[in-house]
């Protein structure tokens, strides 16, 4: 499971980077594109367990929206919220290209909700989680 949400992370981090390095338009609009291209894909099942249900930009932020096919009451809430903050970030962290993208202020902000849309847990990366400077 971690294998394909750390690889959503990568794949969302690069686009955002070809847009932010693409200089036109402002971080802002060019995140609002590549939210808006991407959402016409979802929702995309990332493997058994995890839906890619939707993603958003609110200026700088990008928001990335998962269910999980379980209820929480079936979930290792903290087990999961540790295994995929660690994959998240280090994936933001070793990455070039996305670490480009977090010195331009943009985050990551993940957010998690069971089968019945019960919120789970949410989490951000961000320049300061990476330990970059802007």
């Amino acid at each position: 499971m971690k294998k394909l949400v750390v690889r959503n992370c990568c794949v969302v981090a690069i686009l955002a980077i070809i847009n932010v390095a693409s200089g036109a338009d402002s971080v802002e609009v060019q995140l609002k594109k590549m939210a808006d291209e991407t959402r016409k894909s979802l929702p995309m099942m990332m493997n058994e367990d995890l839906q890619s249900t939707s993603i958003a930009a609110v200026g700088k932020i990008l928001l990335l929206r998962y269910n999980f096919t379980k209820k929480k009451a079936q979930l290792d809430v903290p087990a999961l919220k540790a295994e995929y903050y660690t994959n998240s970030l280090n994936a933001a962290s070793t990455n070039p290209d996305t670490q480009k993208a977090l010195r331009n202020g943009v985050s990551f902000e993940y957010q998690y909700y069971d089968s019945v849309n019960e919120f789970v847990m949410q989490y951000t990366i961000d320049a300061k989680t990476c330990n970059l400077k802007k």
